[in-house]
């Protein structure tokens, strides 16, 4: 799934924010707690502060800064991002959409082989599939590197699958992985 328009959108309107900014930056590099929840009601910007990190990892890939993002001097070269953001579109409210979407990007950044870690099953990429890759990305982290799991709109990920995206974000310690 492609991110670009959703962070070009929010970035050339986004202003302030910069404790909030500050703080979960704080907590990506602290790596002390392996999720952090941000709530707030709707429209008061989650979608724009996930979207100001899609921005700043798409300028850190460019020569030149595109739409500059209030996070383009806090996020660190070292660490990894992977996104996806529930919305009624492109069935990005179901969860096989979702981890399908989360397992190709932790994939490619580690270059793995995705047909491997993407079951069919969803019981199977729920239960082992999706926490087996977590639990291998997380060994192949080096020093204090992150892998940065981004996910927006959970609440929006509840649909009339069995399975919700909330229900597929997996329990258990991954060292050096932090879920938004």
């Amino acid at each position: 799934l492609d991110d670009r328009g959703l962070a070009e959108f929010h970035a050339r309107l986004f202003v302030g924010r910069q404790p909030l900014l500050d703080e979960l930056h704080a907590r990506i590099v602290a790596g002390d707690q392996q999720y952090v929840l941000m709530r707030a009601l709707a429209g008061m910007g989650k979608t724009a502060v996930f979207a100001s990190f899609v921005q700043a990892v798409i300028n850190r890939g460019q020569d030149e800064l595109g739409i500059p993002s209030p996070l383009d001097a806090l996020i660190r070269p070292q660490d990894r991002y992977v996104f996806h953001f529930c919305m009624p579109t492109d069935g990005r409210n179901s969860p096989t959409v979702a981890m399908r979407s989360l397992i190709a990007q932790i994939c490619d950044h580690f270059e793995l082989n995705r047909e491997h870690w993407l079951s069919h099953d969803i019981e199977e990429r729920k239960d082992q599939k999706f926490p087996g890759l977590l639990a291998r990305a997380s060994s192949l982290l080096e020093g204090d590197q992150r892998l940065v799991v981004i996910i927006d709109a959970l609440d929006e990920g509840i649909g009339s699958e069995d399975e919700t995206v909330p229900s597929c974000i997996p329990a258990g310690t991954y060292d050096g992985v932090v879920f938004l």
